[in-house]
């Protein structure tokens, strides 16, 4: 009898691991308690009692507690919590081990498309996170909209989508936050392709920003040329420099710009420091810092 406890116990730590990993979702808990012990007042077979959605229910066994305080949890979350998904983690019948074992847990909704939906996709994610990709998935109530605008915004590279019609033709869909490409792709190739898309988003995204600080470097010559480049557009200037502490700092204050790095691959734009005209050693990325 110890044992009928579990499924209160599997939703407290099902919880519990919600919260420290702080993860974006509205979770409802009910976790119905009832004693279990032999007294006056203890329902016996062919008793006939009266249950909160208004049925009536006649008592077959007298290890039935569960069952009837399951129904009312049940009950309570869809009309007083106004939950629109329930799953039940209840530990109720010996007919589940004699048909899974003790390991397999079974499954029983009222919505099989629903059900069938969140199946594919939590089958896909652990394929997935087989293979060595990072994944997560969100089964959340919250519009398809909504998550796309969430995930974009946290800066998720891809997003794995799946519907009904995708369970029925055997793909799924894939959304580049990079470009907002959207491509189907069969479910027995999902991990070849989500790894090559990984990578050409990486790909894609270092060629815009490499081009993007290609566009906003300057070659300048004089002080002059770097205080007007910031001005009018803003980006780095590229100069010569001779390493002193005093141009350096000479630079902040005629150009209100500070060095920003020296290039691995140093360039030779000129034979003389910007600042003050004595041979150069290094050339040097200028910017304002903010």
């Amino acid at each position: 009898m110890k044992g009928d406890m579990a499924g209160g116990a599997a939703v407290c730590g099902a919880v519990l691991a919600l919260a420290e990993n702080r993860v974006p979702v509205n979770v409802t808990a009910v976790i119905p308690a009832v004693e279990n012990r032999i007294s006056p007042a203890s329902f016996l077979p062919d008793d006939v009692i009266g249950s909160m959605s208004g049925k009536t229910i006649e008592v077959g066994n007298t290890d039935a507690e569960g069952r009837l305080i399951l129904a009312d949890g049940l009950t309570w979350a869809a009309r007083e919590e106004k939950c629109t998904r329930l799953v039940d983690a209840a530990t109720l019948t010996g007919a589940i081990w004699a048909m899974l074992g003790y390991v397999t847990a079974g499954v029983m909704a009222s919505d099989d498309g629903w059900y069938g939906r969140l199946e594919a996709a939590a089958a896909l994610l652990k394929r997935l996170q087989k293979a060595g990709i990072r994944a997560k998935m969100d089964d959340s109530d919250q519009s398809m909209g909504w998550k796309a605008a969430q995930y974009e915004m946290k800066g998720v590279p891809l997003r794995v989508e799946i519907g009904p019609k995708d369970m029925e033709k055997g793909q799924c869909c894939i959304c580049r936050r990079d470009s907002g490409e959207k491509r189907f792709v069969p479910l027995d190739q999902l991990e070849d392709d989500v790894r090559w898309l990984l990578d050409d988003v990486h790909k894609s995204l270092y060629a815009r920003a490499k081009k993007n600080l290609e566009d906003h470097t300057r070659v300048c010559l004089t002080v002059e040329e770097v205080k007007q480049f910031m001005e009018a557009e803003g980006g780095f200037a590229k100069t010569m420099w001779c390493g002193e502490l005093d141009c350096e700092l000479a630079m902040k204050e005629k150009a209100g710009v500070t060095s920003r790095c020296m290039p691995l691959e140093q360039e030779h734009v000129a034979d003389v420091c910007v600042c003050c005209g004595k041979p150069a050693k290094h050339s040097i990325l200028w910017g304002v810092a903010y």
